[in-house]
């Protein structure tokens, strides 16, 4: 470098006020002591972010780029969402900070399997038969990457949360190509663990299979228990197991159903039994459904004020509503007068646009 050049640089350094522009003599002056700290600090601070932009690549450049550098970035942009991912991610990643990195790979992954895996957490937290955590740490991983047949858990484990499971998870042999002696075992199957599973939540995704099966057998069995009166379904010692099987019932859209709900709608054992039983009718727009609810009205008038069953005359009103399309106060009396009048309930449409109409209109 020239030695002009050497001389030059701290010349200008020491004459910067030349450079400056002139200050009014009303103006205070930023030379001062509080001043020069400022301005020393806030160049610190700005340094130090200008060199954090740099370490982490966030920083414009303002120079044109060749052209190959930018058709790779245009490749780039258009490349895969999980291209995109890593690149939004990479100050998470670094190799300098092991913490943030096991964090968001933790993180990726739990979002991940969550997505594909309707029993994750239930798998992660699972606890093998053997116990320890070895065994745990094994029998988690196996449920997750190479999960049993369902038959097989049904056919070894014990377990009443995977035994329910693994009947939600059955298919029906016929809808795949498989034969009459094959559907025949998977109805016997659910019927058997509608009946005798110990456990009520097995019991219950028994019932729930049951009601999602095509086959007419399966319809049936719900349609038996109510002329043999087993201690099964709607008569199960657990009320929840009694709530399930008549909402499986209200499923059907079996005309047959609504003896069977009518009954459990008015003299269930329980509160929680008798609005599943009258939401349940709901499905089945009908006279005698109607009936049943004017019913329900009646009889909670005929009580005192205070053991009115406010509930229930709420659900009561809402089915009437649905059938008619009318809106009268929770009161038997206008809803007989009008279904006298009007006996016949119309069949719901199905289209969703009318059904929307005619709820506008019955409002």
């Amino acid at each position: 470098m020239p030695q002009d050049a050497l001389i030059a640089v701290p010349w200008a350094r020491q004459n910067r006020h030349l450079h400056e522009p002139p200050v009014s003599p009303g103006t205070p002056k930023l030379t001062d002591g509080a001043g020069d700290a400022d301005m020393t600090g806030q160049k610190r601070a700005n340094t130090q972010a200008g060199t954090q932009q740099i370490l982490t690549g966030s920083s414009k450049v303002s120079c044109r780029e060749p052209d190959s550098r930018r058709a790779e970035q245009i490749r780039c942009r258009r490349s895969s969402g999980l291209l995109t991912w890593l690149r939004w991610a990479g100050p998470w990643v670094r190799a300098d900070s092991p913490l943030r990195f096991l964090s968001g790979l933790i993180l990726a992954a739990t979002s991940i399997l969550s997505t594909g895996c309707a029993y994750f957490w239930e798998d992660i937290t699972a606890h093998s038969p053997e116990g320890g955590f070895v065994n745990d740490m094994k029998y988690r991983l196996q449920l997750l990457f190479n999960p049993p047949h369902p038959l097989d858990v049904l056919a070894h484990s014990q377990d009443g949360d995977f035994r329910a499971r693994a009947y939600r998870q059955l298919k029906e042999p016929r809808e795949y190509g498989g034969s009459e002696e094959d559907q025949q075992k998977f109805l016997e199957g659910l019927i058997w663990g509608a009946k005798n599973e110990p456990d009520v939540v097995a019991r219950i995704a028994a019932i729930e299979r049951l009601a999602q099966c095509r086959d007419e057998r399966a319809r049936e069995f719900f349609f038996r228990v109510e002329q043999s009166k087993e201690p099964v379904l709607y008569y199960d010692r657990e009320v929840i197991v009694q709530i399930a099987s008549l909402n499986a019932l209200g499923q059907l859209k079996d005309q047959r159903a609504v003896p069977i709900l009518a009954k459990a709608a008015q003299f269930g054992a329980s509160l929680d039994v008798r609005l599943n039983a009258v939401r349940a009718l709901r499905n089945f727009p009908s006279a005698e459904a109607a009936q049943v609810m004017v019913e329900i009205l009646r009889d909670e008038e005929r009580k005192l004020p205070s053991q009115r069953q406010v509930a229930l005359q709420h659900e009561a009103r809402e089915n009437l509503r649905a059938f008619t399309g009318r809106d009268f106060p929770a009161e038997a009396q206008p809803w007989a007068d009008y279904l006298a009048l009007n006996p016949p309930i119309p069949a719901p449409d199905t289209n969703p646009l009318i059904r929307l109409v005619n709820w506008w209109e019955g409002r």
